[in-house]
């Protein structure tokens, strides 16, 4: 998460429980950034993009 910090030049806020303890920021762009660590040791790192829309 450090990396994250540093190349936005943000802080992230306090890990949520119901997201898993990521923590997350609000970006310039009003989008919203969540990082949070692997949950066991079994856990591979990804990446997985998530989309508001109004209507599906």
């Amino acid at each position: 998460m450090q990396i994250y910090s540093k190349t936005l030049n943000v802080s992230f806020g306090d890990a949520i429980a119901e997201l898993g303890n990521a923590r997350t920021i609000t970006l310039a762009d009003g989008s919203t950034l969540g990082i949070r660590m692997p949950m066991h040791d079994a856990e591979e790192p990804t990446t997985r993009p998530y989309y508001l829309v109004s209507d599906i």
